[in-house]
């Protein structure tokens, strides 16, 4: 089915689209989540530079470049999230943590190190604009109180027209669809064709 929708011999909107492009990834995730799952992939960091704005007490954006960032996971189990207050996840287990609600705010999924007690946010978008609601959110605080996590990054699956030249994207991961290392992952993405 997801090689039709992606070769888009079945036509959907871009909204239903990029719903089918999550749903697969996650999938794959699970999936592998149940043999030995090690990723290593090499992706982007946006890095943004700024100077203070001299009318007000905010920034101007000056440059957003992305940078070469080797992430690597390996959750060895996935547990479903069905709150957003992270109820009932082990916290001591490397894991693929999943949303049971398709509505859940925020992020589509998260990867949990729980040695380095590091947190990795992801959210799928195949538009050329998206807002990030991480950095300060209640997610993002009932996450930390959940798990105590050390360090949280944000990371997003996007195409390679997402404009990040924007300072809420300073210093998120970015891993652009069309990147061949991630390919042996996710195979079907190299036949996903967009508008």
């Amino acid at each position: 089915m997801y090689r039709s929708i992606f070769t888009r011999s079945i036509n959907l909107t871009s909204d239903a689209l990029g719903r089918c492009v999550e749903k697969y990834i996650v999938e794959t995730l699970q999936r592998a989540t149940q043999t030995t799952l090690a990723l290593n992939w090499t992706i982007s960091k946006i890095l943004c530079t700024s100077k203070p704005d001299p009318k007000n007490s905010k920034y101007i954006l000056v440059d957003a470049k992305p940078t070469a960032y080797t992430f690597q996971a390996r959750p060895t189990t996935t547990q479903f999230i069905n709150d957003t207050l992270f109820t009932g996840v082990n916290w001591n287990l490397d894991s693929l943590l999943v949303p049971t609600s398709p509505n859940f705010p925020i992020a589509d999924w998260f990867f949990w190190d729980s040695k380095g007690k590091l947190l990795t946010a992801c959210q799928v978008t195949i538009g050329k604009s998206h807002k990030n609601k991480w950095n300060g959110s209640t997610l993002q605080k009932s996450a930390k109180s959940a798990s105590n996590y050390l360090q949280d990054q944000f990371m997003w699956f996007a195409t390679d027209d997402l404009k990040y030249a924007d300072m809420q994207f300073n210093e998120q991961l970015i891993v652009f669809i069309n990147n061949t290392s991630i390919h042996n992952s996710f195979p079907l993405l190299a036949q996903l064709i967009l508008d």
